[in-house]
C-alpha cells in the first residue's frame, strides 16, 4: 500500500497556492484552451508548464510558465502523436 505524502517537496506550493495558479492561468486565457480555443470552466481545464518544474521552480512571478488546455491538448502535449514514415 502507498501512503499518501505528508510533507511537500522542496519548492512544491501548498493546495492553495496550486488553486491559485490555476485560477490565475484561467482568468488570464480568459477560460479558453491556449491550442484549440476551446472554453473550458476552471474544473475541467488542465495546467501545463511549458518548462520543466524541477529545473525552473513550480510557480513563476508573471504567470507566464503556465498554458491553459483542455484535456484533448494537455494529453497531445505529454504524448505527442508518431506519424509513421513511408
Amino acid at each position: 500500500m502507498i501512503r499518501p505524502r505528508s510533507n511537500l517537496r522542496r519548492g512544491e506550493p501548498s493546495k492553495q497556492e496550486k488553486q491559485e495558479a490555476r485560477i490565475a492561468c484561467h482568468d488570464r486565457a480568459g477560460g479558453i484552451c491556449e491550442d484549440c480555443g476551446r472554453w473550458l470552466p476552471l474544473e475541467l481545464g488542465h495546467l501545463h508548464h511549458k518548462h520543466s518544474k524541477r529545473r525552473f521552480g513550480w510557480l513563476e512571478s508573471n504567470n507566464q510558465r503556465h498554458i491553459w488546455l483542455c484535456a484533448r491538448c494537455h494529453h497531445d502535449r505529454h504524448c505527442p502523436k508518431v506519424v509513421p514514415s513511408k
